[in-house]
C-alpha cells in the first residue's frame, strides 16, 4: 500500500523520490567508518582508500530536524491504551516524550533517573510492589536507540510486569510510580548517587571483556556521529560531569498529566474493538479514570515506604592482582575433598584481571524421582531468587553477577565479578539458602507465574514438535 497504491493515488513517483533521497543523503561527508583488524595501519589505510574512495560527496550542509520536535504533543498521547499481547502476560507501560537529551551525554540525566526508577533494593518502586504482590519485574529508562533518543526528542519509559493481582490494581501501580517520581523531584538530584553510578560505569569500562568485533565497530561508528573526537570511545558509557540543573529539568517533566499508559493483558481478548493497521494488534483507547486523573492533578501525598537507596557496599575499589601462591596448571585441580563434596580451582594466568568465577553445584537424587519433585524444586529455586532479588540487587548493579539454576540434578549457583567484593555476595546467597523461608502469598505468586512460564514454553512450535 505505502510503496505502490497510496503513492499512485497521490501522484507520487516512488522511484523518482527514492533517487532524490539517495542523491541528497548518500554522501561521504555524512558517513563514518570504523575498521578493526590485525593488519598494520598502512594496509588498512590502503584497503579503505581502494574500497570507499569512490563514494560521492555532494558537499551539502547536514540536514536539521529542529522543526520536528514535540512529536508526542497530541491529545491522543496522554491516555490509557489497552492492548492484547501475543504472550500470556500482564504488563503496564508508562511513557513520556521529552525534549532531546543526547546533547547532555556528559551528565546523562536519563541514565541517573533510570538507575533510581529501576532500582530493586529497599525503598524502591519494585520492592514496594513485590511486597504488595503486584509486580514481578520493572524496567525504567531510555533504550538509546534511534527511535528512543535522537535530535528531535527522547523517550523515557517504565515497564512493570504485573501479577494477576497487579493487573487488577494497575491504577494503584501507576500511582506508586508517580509517588516515587514526585519524591525524586522534591528531593532533587543526589551527588552521592550520581558518583556511585559514575564509579560503577568506570569500573565496567576499564575492566570490560572483549566484545564481538562487528558489534564493537558498529558501536564506535555510531559514536562518531554523536560525540566529539575525544569522547568517541567513552561517550556512550562514562559519566563526566555532575549537573543537578540538567538532571532536575529532565526529572521534572515526568509528571502524570504527560504520561501515556499502555496496559497489556490477554484478558483484553474480545474487549478491544480497534485493530492496528500493520500488525493487526487489538487495542482500545480511553481517558484515564476520572478519580485517578483528579488525584494525579492534585498535590497527592508521598509514600513513606519509597525512598532513595542507601550507599552501595558492593562497589569494588581494590583492583590489585593477588600474588600467585600455587603452581600454574592447564586444567582445574582438586584442592579439597570430603564426604560432603569437593573443591576444584584454576588460577587465572592468562587474562590477569581482578575478577573471579565461582560455580557451586548442590546435588540431590530426589529431584528426578517424579515430575512433582521437578516442579517443586523449580518452585523452590524461583522463591529463593525472589527472596534474593532485593538484598542482592546492589551487588548486581556493581557488576557482581549471580545466577541460580534449577539443574536436572540439583541447584547450581554461579557468581562472578571483582575479587574485592565477590565474597560478600556469595555469603549473602549462602545465608539465604540456609535460612530459606517463604509466605503463602509468595508461594501463590511464584506458582502462578510458573504456570504462565510453562504455558508459554509449551506453546512454542519447537516444543510441540518434539
Amino acid at each position: 500500500d505505502t510503496l505502490k497504491r497510496e503513492p499512485k493515488e497521490n501522484g507520487i513517483d516512488t522511484y523518482t523520490r527514492l533517487r532524490e533521497f539517495w542523491q541528497r543523503y548518500y554522501s561521504a561527508h555524512y558517513m563514518t567508518l570504523v575498521v578493526q583488524s590485525k593488519e598494520i595501519l598502512d594496509t588498512l589505510e590502503k584497503w579503505v582508500t581502494e574500497i570507499f574512495s569512490e563514494i560521492p560527496n555532494n558537499d551539502l550542509s547536514r540536514p536539521t530536524f529542529g522543526h520536528l520536535t514535540d512529536p508526542f504533543d497530541t491529545p491522543d498521547f496522554p491516555k490509557l491504551y489497552r492492548v492484547v499481547p501475543i504472550r500470556k502476560t500482564h504488563s503496564l507501560n508508562i511513557t513520556w516524550g521529552l525534549p532531546p537529551q543526547e546533547q547532555y551525554y556528559r551528565v546523562k540525566p536519563l541514565h541517573y533517573i533510570s538507575w533510581l526508577v529501576g532500582h530493586e533494593g529497599k525503598g524502591s518502586i519494585l520492592s514496594y510492589l513485590r511486597k504488595k504482590f503486584w509486580a514481578l519485574a520493572l524496567y525504567g529508562g531510555n533504550g538509546e536507540t534511534g527511535f528512543e533518543q535522537n535530535s528531535t526528542y527522547s523517550v523515557f519509559s517504565i515497564c512493570v510486569t504485573l501479577t494477576d493481582e497487579g493487573y487488577k490494581h494497575f491504577y494503584e501501580v501507576a500511582h506508586v510510580v508517580f509517588q516515587y517520581l514526585k519524591m525524586l523531584q522534591q528531593a532533587g538530584p543526589e551527588q552521592r548517587i550520581w558518583e556511585e553510578i559514575q564509579k560503577i560505569e568506570a569500573n565496567e569500562f576499564h575492566y570490560q571483556e572483549q566484545t564481538d568485533p562487528v558489534e564493537y565497530v558498529e558501536s564506535l561508528c555510531e559514536n562518531m556521529q554523536l560525540f566529539p573526537k575525544e569522547d568517541i570511545l567513552t561517550g556512550d558509557q562514562l559519566l563526566f560531569e555532575y549537573n543537578p540543573e540538567i538532571i532536575s529539568k529532565a526529572l521534572n517533566q515526568l509528571i502524570p498529566s504527560q504520561a501515556n499508559l499502555i496496559l497489556l493483558s490477554a484478558s483484553h481478548e474480545g474487549q478491544c474493538q480497534l485493530k492496528e493497521k500493520w500488525f493487526g494488534t487489538q487495542y482500545s483507547v480511553e481517558d484515564v479514570d476520572q478519580h485517578w486523573s483528579d488525584t494525579w492533578a492534585s498535590d497527592f501525598k508521598l509514600n513513606p515506604d519509597l525512598h532513595l537507596p542507601e550507599e552501595n557496599r558492593y562497589i569494588a575499589t581494590d583492583f590489585a592482582l593477588k600474588d600467585p601462591d600455587c603452581p600454574q596448571t592447564e586444567y582445574p585441580v582438586n584442592i579439597m575433598s570430603s564426604q560432603q563434596g569437593c573443591l576444584w580451582y584454576k588460577k587465572d594466568d592468562k587474562f590477569k584481571i581482578p575478577k573471579a568465577y565461582i560455580r557451586f553445584h548442590l546435588i540431590s537424587p530426589l529431584i528426578q524421582q517424579s515430575a512433582e519433585n521437578v516442579v517443586l524444586f523449580d518452585t523452590f529455586v524461583n522463591i529463593l531468587a525472589h527472596n534474593l532479588a532485593e538484598p542482592a540487587y546492589e551487588a548486581d548493579v556493581a557488576q557482581l553477577e549471580y545466577k541460580l539454576v534449577a539443574g536436572e540434578h540439583g541447584l547450581i549457583i554461579r557468581v562472578k565479578g571483582f575479587n574485592h567484593k565477590l565474597p560478600l555476595l556469595f555469603q549473602l546467597i549462602i545465608d539465604y539458602l540456609a535460612d530459606f523461608s517463604f509466605t503463602p502469598e509468595v508461594f501463590e505468586m511464584i506458582t502462578e507465574q510458573l504456570k504462565k512460564t510453562y504455558f508459554n514454553i509449551l506453546i512454542k512450535p519447537e516444543t510441540l514438535a518434539k
